[in-house]
Parts: structure tokens; sequence; C-alpha cells
């Protein structure tokens, strides 16, 4: 988790907060009207799209985590 307030603290304000509800959101699991998409490959990991950001994270039935929180590039997506 450290890595991820690192990454927030360097985003600027407005798309810190934007990230920052989305991560409550998750957590509560409150998706409605997130760029949400299941990640090819995988059972239960996902993503949510916020402007260049993405935040990844595993999702069943009963438990909810935080993978990454990163700016999309050409290794966003490796190492899963």
């Amino acid at each position: 988790m450290d890595k991820i307030k690192k990454h927030l603290a360097k985003l600027p304000r407005r798309k810190r907060d934007r990230v920052e509800q989305a991560l409550c959101d998750i957590y509560l699991r409150r998706m409605a009207g997130y760029a949400m998409k299941k990640i090819r490959g995988h059972q239960f990991l996902y993503r949510i799209r916020i402007e260049d950001q993405r935040i990844i994270f595993y999702m069943d039935h009963e438990h909810t985590n935080i993978i990454s929180v990163d700016k999309r590039d050409d290794r966003t997506y490796q190492n899963l």
C-alpha cells in the first residue's frame, strides 16, 4: 500500500481526489459509472480507468484487494 500512497501523492489534486474516490467505491463495491473491465486471463482481476491512471484490483464474492494504482504505459499489465 505504501507504493500506492507514494503514487497518489505525486498526482495533481483533482486527479488524486478522483482516484481516491474510486478506491473507496471499489471497497464499497459501487462500480457504477466507472470504466471497469475484467483483465483477460485472470478470473478475478479487474481494472478501472480514470484518465491516464489504472487501478488494478482483485474482487471475488467475499474479498476486494487493490493490486496497483499506476499511470498507463507498456508495463501496466505485466507481472499480474
